[in-house]
């Protein structure tokens, strides 16, 4: 499933997260209604499913005051990514990997910082789904449990889309077939 090094694993999950073909596509229901879903279990003011490209984090649903992408430096979620694992951060000012960053000292202020990655079946993470607070705070069990879950069927939706993708290509083909 996994390569030795770092750098094999990072182009074999890059590789992955470009066979979904789903970056800079439009807004769709299924995935603003997940962030949504995790914005309400939070009562957070920011939620977002975020994939990690060469260069930039880019959110494919949002909910609250975030730009459409953000450089990979900036990104929060890289490290639920790198370590495919939930990252709970009650205070990111308490935090070393957080408490000097740019989301946190400037605008918008990130105070707390929850994220599950979205993990392929072959077991690259290509994304997060997140929720962040302007306050620090502590969560219950459940709120975590909760936020794998929707990360889960964040994944599931990318799965689905694939296939629709891929079943409309091949019956496209099968018409050019018989037209000729």
């Amino acid at each position: 499933m996994f390569t030795s090094s770092p750098d094999d694993y990072e182009t074999e999950r890059l590789n992955a997260l470009h066979e979904y073909d789903i970056l800079n596509t439009a807004s769709e229901p299924a995935f603003e209604e997940l962030v949504s879903l995790a914005a309400l279990i939070y009562q957070a003011p920011i939620a977002l499913l975020s994939l990690i490209d060469e260069q930039r984090q880019w959110f494919k649903a949002r909910v609250g005051q975030m730009p459409a992408q953000l450089p990979r430096e900036m990104s929060l979620c890289i490290y639920s990514v790198q370590y495919n694992q939930v990252l709970v951060i009650t205070d990111t000012q308490l935090d070393d990997r957080f408490s000097s960053h740019p989301l946190v000292i400037d605008e918008p202020h990130i105070r707390f910082y929850a994220s599950s990655p979205m993990v392929t079946p072959d077991g690259h993470a290509i994304g997060a789904l997140c929720v962040m607070d302007y306050q620090p705070r502590t969560i219950e069990v459940w709120q975590v449990d909760a936020l794998k879950l929707l990360s889960q069927q964040a994944m599931r939706q990318i799965e689905i889309r694939l296939h629709l993708l891929t079943m409309s290509e091949a019956m496209f083909n099968c018409t050019n077939i018989f037209m000729h």
